[in-house]
């Protein structure tokens, strides 16, 4: 949500509401606006109030700024939605998770006197969309969630059609295979080492794309050895395709900041989303472009 020329119209809620409490001053764009910049410039709540009246003022709009206990309260149940544009059809997407800070000592504590028990970090799931680079989905867990948990929530959050899941080895689990098979995509994704493959007449769809990627390394083993029939793997399932979530978690981290500055974790979870949306829309604005030149 940026700063429009109608954004009077849409500051203050004028939607009728019942039930018990006060009822609503500010619309949900205009909190969005408000934790938008925070984000964008890792401001704290009343430094966000300060900027976001002094803007106000500046584009002469006779509007009032939400205090920053009222943004603080809306965040937890603000709905946010990623921008996208819509490239219809079929999709392949690349999924990773990545940590970020909550609260905790600065590196230099860390290595001089280690780590205090209230030390603790949120894992940022991501799915980005290989061609565009935009994220697609996202969702924000405890650090004890592993990745396969999370599979389902960023499939069912992906409007297009599923070509191939590209994960790491985190998603080889038998019910990350069960989730891609039962939408029809296949999950690209390398065998632990020492994998075997399903016993004869016990073999199930959803395994096919793992007992496939068995066989074939094996074979490869047999001439170039494990560490490079595994490379030859990759390189033919295009499996380096991968590597773009980390560089949209890079992009977020360097942009962004590697930690969420909210306690509630219900605002974590906004916050995360909110800088998810902040990146899709530098990715619209341009994104580099790289070509090959002779050395």
């Amino acid at each position: 949500m940026w700063i429009e020329e109608d954004i009077a119209d849409c500051w203050y809620d004028r939607v009728d509401r019942t039930g018990r409490g006060k009822a609503r001053v500010y619309d949900d764009s205009a909190i969005e606006l408000c934790l938008v910049l925070k984000s964008l410039y890792r401001l704290p709540l009343r430094a966000t109030q300060g900027l976001v009246s002094s803007l106000l003022k500046g584009f002469k709009l006779d509007l009032r700024c939400p205090d920053y206990s009222t943004i603080s309260r809306r965040q937890k149940d603000l709905s946010v939605t990623l921008p996208r544009r819509c490239y219809g059809g079929s999709t392949d997407i690349v999924i990773d998770s990545t940590g970020l800070k909550v609260y905790g000592e600065g590196e230099w504590k860390v290595r001089q006197y280690g780590y205090s028990k209230r030390r603790t970090w949120r894992k940022l799931h991501l799915a980005v969309d290989p061609l565009s680079h935009e994220i697609v989905a996202e969702e924000l867990t405890g650090n004890d969630c592993s990745d396969d948990q999370v599979l389902p929530g960023l499939l069912n959050q992906t409007k297009e059609e599923i070509e191939r899941v590209f994960g790491d080895g985190a998603y080889d689990r038998q019910r990350s295979y069960g989730y891609c098979h039962a939408i029809g995509a296949t999950l690209i994704t390398p065998p632990r080492r020492g994998a075997i493959l399903d016993p004869p007449g016990k073999e199930k769809p959803e395994r096919a794309t793992r007992n496939r990627a068995i066989e074939r390394i094996e074979t490869l083993t047999k001439t170039l050895g494990e560490s490079e029939a595994r490379k030859q793997w990759k390189v033919e399932n295009d499996y380096h395709t991968r590597s773009l979530s980390e560089t949209a978690m890079f992009r977020f981290k360097t942009i962004l900041g590697p930690a969420l500055s909210a306690r509630n974790f219900d605002n974590q979870k906004t916050e995360a989303k909110i800088k998810c949306a902040i990146l899709n829309r530098f990715t619209h604005l341009a994104m580099p472009k790289s070509y090959p030149i002779a050395a």
